[in-house]
């Protein structure tokens, strides 16, 4: 646990604390703003699709530019966009904000680079367990906290300031990453301008197929596990919060509260599932967390009490603190 490893578990605590803050109010925010289920569903069809054109030309930047750059970069289009949700005034703010952020996956090729560096093969399980156990110990109260504040300012005015403290988080990491963060790959010096985007472009998407070609069987079907579950988690979880408030009854603090309890399971559980990851081997461990996750989700709708939702919530963090660990080492493996 030294170098890079060190500065993003630290970062990792104010980034983790401040989307613990958030993420579970986003979606009564946008209703706050006169949105309703359609437009929460918007919303988040919007978020990933600039992304999706970027992710192959950061991917492209990440092994030729400062990594270190495009992570600060990445933090300070972060804050500009949360500035844009605070002074929201309609959910079609929001909306094209949510597009807009998806620049910001500019940094998210180089941090895993970095990771992948700076952890020797045969301990990238326990490793990244740690650093998620680390960056993960604010986040535990971040929940319960927000909860609370929604609940005295309302949707409307408590998430505005949710999000006020996420940018001065962000900004914070920002300052960290560009003051400590060491490289691990020079700069090749290529020049990149307006006229030499649209040749990146090209050339990242050019190179695609070959490169998927290239890749191991076990990694296309990472691939695909991966895809799907970014598709369960988009349909999902935009409104577990709109259920549990609407349909089962808490209260946005009580949400926070489970929230809390399965945050202290999962950094509880961290470790001990990296060395699992580690003595199962990774598919395993990656299919069991999948099983657990796909029994929490099944039993979500039909719980009708902070008990029931408590214990999903639970089993839900049991595979979160396995999956990680698990998706990423072997990831690293594989590439």
């Amino acid at each position: 646990m030294l170098g890079n490893i060190v500065v993003f578990s630290v970062t990792g605590l104010l980034g983790n604390f401040a989307r613990s803050m958030v993420f579970p109010y986003a979606s009564l925010y946008i209703m706050a703003l006169d949105g309703n289920a359609k437009t929460i569903g918007f919303v988040n069809f919007l978020r990933p699709l600039l992304g999706l054109i970027l992710f192959p030309i950061a991917g492209y930047l990440a092994d030729r530019k400062s990594r270190i750059k495009m992570i600060v970069l990445s933090n300070h289009l972060s804050a500009a966009f949360i500035l844009m949700y605070v002074l929201a005034p309609r959910w079609e703010v929001i909306a094209f904000t949510a597009l807009l952020q998806g620049t910001t996956v500019v940094g998210f090729p180089p941090r895993s680079a970095l990771i992948a560096d700076s952890l020797s093969p045969e301990d990238r399980g326990r490793g990244i367990a740690t650093m998620s156990t680390i960056s993960s110990i604010l986040s535990v109260f971040a929940p319960y906290l927000a909860g609370v504040m929604v609940d005295i300012y309302g949707p409307n005015t408590g998430v505005r300031i949710l999000y006020s403290v996420m940018m001065f988080l962000y900004l914070g990491a920002a300052l960290i990453h560009f003051r400590f963060l060491k490289e691990t790959v020079a700069d090749t010096g290529e020049r990149i301008t307006a006229h030499s985007l649209a040749r990146i472009l090209r050339t990242a998407y050019s190179d695609m197929p070959g490169m998927l070609k290239q890749l191991p069987r076990s990694a296309k079907a990472l691939a695909g596990v991966i895809i799907l579950s970014f598709m369960a988690n988009g349909v999902a979880s935009p409104f577990w919060v709109v259920y549990a408030t609407e349909r089962i009854g808490l209260s946005p603090s009580r949400w926070g509260l489970v929230l809390l309890c399965e945050a202290v399971l999962r950094i509880i559980m961290y470790i001990p599932g990296g060395y699992l990851v580690d003595r199962w081997g990774r598919t395993v461990s990656l299919f069991s967390a999948l099983l657990l996750s796909l029994a929490s989700v099944l039993l979500f709708v039909f719980t009708s009490s902070f008990a029931g939702v408590l214990c999903v919530r639970f089993v839900i963090g049991i595979a979160s603190a396995i999956s990680i660990p698990s998706s990423t080492a072997l990831m690293a493996d594989m590439i």
